[in-house]
């Protein structure tokens, strides 16, 4: 899965604007991976509800016109499912 090609030849400076929707969107897969790993553990059900809701929210992010926008493509559904794979696997 890639969500980023990097060119070999880059010449210029990194635009700012870019690592800034880079960092929101490794953030948003880093946050979605630590959530689905809590919800896997024993915990209260409290936790559980909590992190279940907040797995909600990230995938509405990643299947939105905000995600398209900050990454220029439109694989939401593709990276969402490939996290579901790698967190849950065949679940």
């Amino acid at each position: 899965m890639k969500l980023i090609h990097v060119e070999s030849e880059c010449t210029h400076e990194p635009d700012p604007y870019q690592n800034l929707a880079i960092g929101i969107i490794c953030q948003a897969v880093d946050d979605y991976r630590r959530l689905g790993k809590k919800l896997q553990r024993n915990g209260s059900t409290i936790e559980k509800n909590h992190s279940a809701v907040e797995m909600k929210k990230i995938s509405r992010f990643f299947l939105s016109s905000w995600y398209s926008a900050l990454s220029g493509i439109e694989n939401g559904g593709d990276l969402l499912g490939n996290l579901d794979q790698e967190v849950f696997g065949d679940d």
